[in-house]
């Protein structure tokens, strides 16, 4: 695997999955928003493609989604 030696994109293991799992219900909590499929998949599309390009700390995904558009 690539990323083994540090080159590609980071891999996403179930310990990521959780957070990003986690990191779109708490959008939804802060943003007093009705949790939509389609909303919710755009969020979470957006945290694993920032996670994919290295952003990987939880504090700093949890800022990007501000806005899913």
């Amino acid at each position: 695997m690539f990323n083994a030696f540090g080159i590609g994109s980071p891999s996403l293991g179930p310990d990521d999955d959780a957070m990003v799992q986690s990191l779109v219900k708490e959008h939804f909590r802060t943003n007093a928003n009705r949790p939509d499929r389609e909303v919710a998949r755009d969020v979470a599309r957006e945290l694993l493609k920032r996670f994919r390009i290295g952003v990987t700390d939880r504090n700093r995904l949890r800022e990007l989604p501000a806005s899913p558009n």
